[in-house]
């Protein structure tokens, strides 16, 4: 009986399966931050490039150019939020 429980525990255990922990990150972006939203996407985002997505990325990235580098930067437009989001919602 504890045999079973043990092995559907373990099995259960193995076979669930994994957020990838660069999505989590990119589903939690506070767009609060323009700052920190610039770096994170540009460093979590490119482990999900493909053909279909590759010129998105791109333009993301050299749109988010302004919110780095400085030490002072604006929020982030609602259209470049918007974009990211998308981008997001179609890597899951």
């Amino acid at each position: 009986m504890i045999l079973a429980i043990l092995l559907i525990f373990f099995a259960f255990k193995f076979l669930k399966k994994e957020k990838n922990p660069y999505l989590v990150k990119l589903q939690h972006l506070d767009f609060n931050d323009s700052k920190k939203v610039a770096y994170e996407f540009t460093k979590y985002a490119k482990y999900f490039l493909n053909e279909n997505n590759k010129d998105e990325y791109k333009s993301l990235v050299k749109e988010l150019e302004k919110y780095k580098y400085k030490p002072i930067v604006n929020k982030l437009e609602e259209k470049t939020i918007k974009k990211i989001k998308k981008f997001i919602e179609d890597i899951k």
